[in-house]
């Protein structure tokens, strides 16, 4: 794995819920090789490992943070960090995915991917979700996809 110099951070001011998006596949692209060593995993594997080995971290307080997938993997992160990771797997498996962002009852507050699987359509893979296993997806108010 790339152990990242996290003394070197990158700050930016996302103005909304598209900017994010686009940072985060942005981090996805740019930092792909972060995930290499975990790609030859199948994708049952490496959904448990993102959900189960990977720790969730909450953001500080009123601040938006998305890493790069090495520093998640290594400190953990939050529903938008592991869709990082996961976006990072699927480029590089050449899988077929698009960001998913649901509205429980308060307004847009967690992110997931979904992948095509060509059995089954786009499906849920949210590693977040402790209530979901691969595939399914927690109830939602709305939800928008962003490809």
């Amino acid at each position: 794995m790339i152990v990242p110099n996290i003394s070197k951070l990158t700050v930016k001011d996302l103005k909304d819920v598209s900017e994010t998006i686009s940072e985060m596949k942005r981090l996805a692209i740019q930092y792909k090789d972060d995930v290499k060593h975990l790609a030859k995993m199948n994708l049952l594997q490496f959904y448990h490992f993102l959900k189960y080995k990977v720790p969730y971290r909450k953001d500080p307080d009123n601040v938006e943070l998305v890493q790069r997938p090495a520093i998640t993997l290594i400190k953990g992160g939050d529903c938008d960090d592991k869709v990082v990771v996961a976006l990072a797997y699927f480029i590089l498996n050449g899988i077929k995915y698009r960001i998913a962002i649901a509205d429980y009852g308060r307004g847009f507050e967690h992110t997931y991917a979904e992948i095509y699987l060509p059995n089954r359509g786009w499906v849920a893979f949210d590693t977040s979700c402790m209530v979901c296993d691969f595939g399914a997806e927690k109830s939602f108010k709305n939800k928008k996809v962003y490809y």
